[in-house]
């Protein structure tokens, strides 16, 4: 039996948009998948100890004082006895600990923690040559809970056309050319990246302004090799890691350098920011991430550092560079980042030569900036001086900004001038590798000039803001971002640069109030406020409007006008909320027989449940007024599943019992599959019966029920269907199916999720529950969204049918797993359908029953908005969206709403189907008679 806890990598804390990272952690995704490892490792393994369990590497052992180091070290010795056990990062715990603690205090939210990262070190590295003995021992470790994660180290290499991960190798390309005279010639005219807009960045036209030629700016390369005693470069301010003894990536690091400071004079080439300071951290003795870190530790807020590497990742076939992806696709790689980003450092970063969409599913949702953000500059290549994407760039939403990705004239290589390394120069240099100094250089312009006129360095999301509004737009569909534009970033930006900084307190007691988000309606930007209820964000100078929201408090508006040079205090008190007590009765379908012992659960806040009384009564008190809530009731044997959604009115003290009381009728279970399989038809996974392994002992109400793992653990690459029979509906008007499930499969890669046929067009199609589902991409069933991990119990679904009525409702449970770990199974059982409620979900007397919009959720949003509608009697309404001029962008209903709550979906997008940006809008309803307005604010990511 494979029982063990599996790690959720992504679930641990989020980050803000001061420094330009979403929300990091929340979905249910770990990286325990075989799809996740790199086909052409190092031969190393790289292991994440879970956050709670103490454990870390001190001179090749484990901490003794850590509860689980006995069971982890002797699993080591077994699993992996010719290997050695190192520390991932090199630098002083102490040191990782300060730094995670000051990042921690910038940006209000946990960091990982770096300290809980080891590596596994083959003792021969011949030995460990081989893909499936590494995979072997990964599997081991996976099953062991104080592991977070354990996963391949990749090869990788630069991001340069010729360069090959799986091979070694690299193909020079074109032939050396011979010394042409005594002195270099000037090959400025052949940097077309550096000439105006559109073709280049217009670097020359700031460099006569204080600052544009970068300086004050440092920055660090992270790569291979260098050389240092370039004729057209200097010396470099900081370097460590070693180099790696080889002409190619000697030239590669050479050529990179060139681009960005190339040092300005009557030879050879000229770099973008030709007056930074420059050096290199070399992966040659540190490792891609520990370099990161090395380079961030020596780098001052506003800083750059520059990864110009990328590796194999899951579509790599060993064909040329087909497959590669950006190096932040692995967690050490990315969490190093985090935390770099965290201090104020700004990372530059290859997308890399793949040719791959960082959209596609494939990737899991790593490049989701709604499910994890680095805080990286992610960099596209165009094909040369042409604003189309190269063939062979890695490109999607995630991708920022681009360079050039072909003919770029810079240090290095020999192919334009020979003679002496110290004298060699090139125009063919390539890949992203040769795009990403493009945007690197531009950056750092940027900063120095900001930071000359101002005082105040951008942080990565401002400077790449300003990048991506005033750039060249990029031509074709594969989305590789603009390309700088110097003058106009540096026009836009000398509106001037300032920043808003304060402290978030209780208005009684004084308290600071951490976990407040602040938002800039305008912008979109927002912050999180520390543990002293500090925030500090920077802006281009102006007028803008932040919200102050907290889930216990009313939300507040604060204008503020950003200076030049300036940072304005916005100290701000809030109110604790009045909070309501909302509680009800839960009957049976019959409307009258009250219900003992269901679970009352509301979904998405941060309050207790409920269980109702002999009486059916049940309450929660501590929910702040005016909002909308949605409950879910379950877990009564004989029973389906009921959702509930409730607007919150206003408190009213002299309510004795609850301030908003309610009705819910559970529907009787149609099948409990007691007597039979219900004539339900199952592929082979499925199986009917008393389940036998280590799941459930029986089924949700008696002993019968449908499964995958009825007598062992599921196994690995396998996909099937428990698909219903037609249920006749046609004279229904409305119709929900519920059931209970209970699930123990690989978090975040196996599972299940329901799906429904579609008359129209014969296709079956997911269905969302209320509530949603835990996972929102499992790869075993396709990369959709499902129920996966452990519920640890019969746990109920509600889905919304009423969109399928007909003569013929048929649904299915569809279950999948990946080809790594598996888990115990899955489980379903009492099929009930709900076709209306005998009675209205208001009680006599309960403040909820009004007509209009009485919930929008979430509010403020980062795209989709859940509308609550309310009306006392049957009738006709129009709802539509509006901007803040009062013009109409999106109709979202026009027609006759039933008596009760509607619920409609805003998908954040206008009625031509566009995102529309961030700010603030307003849902308005309209009846006969009446109309309501409920302002909405949508805070993007960008």
């Amino acid at each position: 039996m494979t029982r063990h806890r599996l790690m959720a990598i992504l679930p641990i804390f989020s980050l803000i948009a001061a420094i330009g990272l979403a929300p990091v952690w929340g979905n249910d995704l770990n990286l325990n998948e075989l799809r996740y490892q790199t086909p052409a490792p190092t031969g190393r393994i790289i292991i994440k100890f879970a956050e709670g369990s103490g454990l870390a590497v001190e001179n090749g052992l484990l901490r003794p004082d850590a509860p689980d180091a006995p069971r982890v070290a002797a699993l080591l010795r077994r699993a992996a006895a010719a290997f050695r056990l190192e520390r991932h990062f090199s630098r002083d715990a102490a040191a990782l600990d300060a730094e995670r603690r000051a990042g921690q205090g910038r940006v209000g939210s946990r960091l990982p923690n770096l300290n809980r990262y080891a590596r596994l070190t083959p003792l021969i590295p011949s030995d460990f040559s081989s893909r499936e003995a590494l995979l072997g021992i990964l599997k081991a470790l996976w099953a062991d809970p104080a592991i977070e994660t354990a996963f391949l180290e990749p090869r990788a290499v630069p991001a340069a056309l010729g360069f090959d991960a799986f091979a070694g190798t690299f193909d020079a390309g074109a032939a050396f050319a011979g010394r042409l005279q005594e002195r270099s010639p000037d090959y400025t005219p052949q940097q077309g990246y550096l000439d105006p807009a559109p073709d280049g960045v217009d670097a020359e036209g700031v460099w006569a302004t204080a600052g544009g030629r970068g300086q004050s700016v440092k920055v660090l390369d992270i790569e291979g090799a260098w050389l240092w005693d370039h004729e057209d470069l200097p010396a470099p301010f900081f370097t460590a890691g070693g180099a790696i003894e080889d002409e190619g990536w000697r030239n590669h690091g050479t050529a990179v350098a060139g681009e960005i400071r190339a040092i300005g004079n009557l030879y050879g080439v000229t770099g973008i920011s030709h007056e930074v300071q420059i050096g290199g951290v070399s992966i040659a003795e540190l490792g891609t991430a520990d370099a990161i870190n090395t380079a961030a530790a020596n780098l001052d807020p506003g800083d750059i550092f520059l990864i110009e590497l990328h590796a194999p990742g899951p579509n790599a076939t060993g064909q040329g560079q087909f497959g590669y992806v950006c190096m932040e696709f692995w967690q050490d790689v990315f969490d190093a980042i985090l935390v770099a980003s965290a201090n104020g450092r700004i990372c530059c970063e290859a997308a890399g030569n793949g040719q791959q969409d960082f959209d596609d599913a494939v990737y899991m949702g790593l490049f989701d900036r709604n499910v994890r953000d680095s805080g990286a500059i992610i960099c596209g290549a165009s094909n040369g001086g042409a604003l189309e994407p190269a063939g062979f760039t890695n490109y999607g939403a995630r991708v920022d900004l681009h360079g050039w990705g072909y003919s770029v004239c810079t240090t290095g290589y020999g192919n334009l001038q020979g003679g002496d390394e110290i004298e060699w120069y090139t125009d063919t240099f390539s890949g992203t590798s040769s795009a990403s100094p493009i945007v690197t250089g531009s950056v750092a312009s940027l900063q120095g000039m900001v930071k000359a006129a101002f005082g105040i360095p951008l942080n990565a999301r401002l400077a790449r803001d300003i990048l991506v509004a005033t750039g060249t737009p990029q031509e074709g569909t594969d989305h590789i971002g603009p390309r700088p534009n110097l003058t106009a970033a540096w026009a836009e930006a000398q509106n001037g640069i300032g920043a808003v900084a304060g402290t978030v307190t209780d208005a009684a007691s004084g308290l600071p109030i951490p976990d407040v988000t602040v938002t800039a309606l305008e912008t979109g930007a927002f912050a999180v406020t520390g543990a002293g209820g500090v925030y500090s964000l920077p802006f281009q100078s102006g007028t803008y409007t932040l919200l102050f929201t907290s889930f216990f408090y009313a939300s507040a508006t604060e204008p503020v006008i950003i200076t030049t040079g300036n940072t304005s205090i916005v100290d701000v008190a809030l109110t604790a909320a009045p909070t309501i007590e909302i509680g009800g009765v839960v009957y049976a379908d019959d409307a009258y027989t009250e219900l003992e012992n269901v679970r009352v659960t509301p979904i998405g806040v941060p309050l207790s449940g409920a269980v109702t009384g002999p009486d059916g009564r049940w309450s929660i008190p501590g929910f702040p007024e005016g909002n909308a809530y949605i409950f879910i009731f379950d877990n009564l044997p004989g029973y389906g599943v009921d959702a509930y959604w409730v607007g919150g009115p206003s408190l009213d003290p002299g309510l004795t019992r609850s301030d908003v009381e309610f009705a819910v009728q559970l529907p009787t279970a149609a099948e409990d599959f007691e007597s039979g399989g219900g004539g339900f038809y199952n592929e082979s996974i499925w199986e009917y019966g008393t389940p036998l392994a280590g799941g459930p002992s029986a089924g949700f109400s008696g002993q019968n029920c449908w499964g995958v793992g009825m007598t062992g653990d599921y196994g690995d690459d396998i996909i099937g269907v428990l698909e219903s029979p037609a249920y006749d509906f046609s004279d229904e008007t409305e119709l929900r199916l519920s059931f209970h499930y209970w699930c123990e499969t690989e978090s975040g890669f196996d599972g299940a999720n329901l799906q429904i046929l579609d008359l129209g067009s014969l296709e079956w199609t997911t269905l969302t529950p209320s509530g949603g589902y835990p996972s929102i991409s499992l790869s075993g069933i396709g990369y959709d969204p499902g129920w996966s991990g452990s519920t640890g119990g019969w746990t109920g679904a509600v889905f919304d049918l009423s969109a399928y009525i007909s003569d013929t409702v048929k649904f299915r449970i569809q279950f999948g797993s990946d080809g790594g770990v598996n888990g115990l199974g899955f489980w379903i059982d009492e099929i009930a359908f709900d076709t209306g409620d005998h009675i209205s979900g208001a009680l006599e007397g309960d403040l909820s029953v009004v007509a209009g919009i009485i919930g929008l959720a979430p509010n403020p949003s980062l795209g989709a908005v859940q509308v609550a509608l309310a009306m006392p009697s049957t009738g006709s309404a129009d709802v539509a969206v509006y901007d803040a001029g009062g013009r109409c962008l999106r109709h979202l209903y026009n027609g006759r709403l039933p008596v009760g709550t509607t619920r409609l979906n805003w998908d954040g997008a206008d009625h031509n189907g566009r995102p529309v940006s961030s700010g603030v809008y307003f849902i308005r309803m309209e009846t006969e008679d009446q109309s309501w307005a409920r302002r909405v604010v949508l805070a993007r990511r960008r």
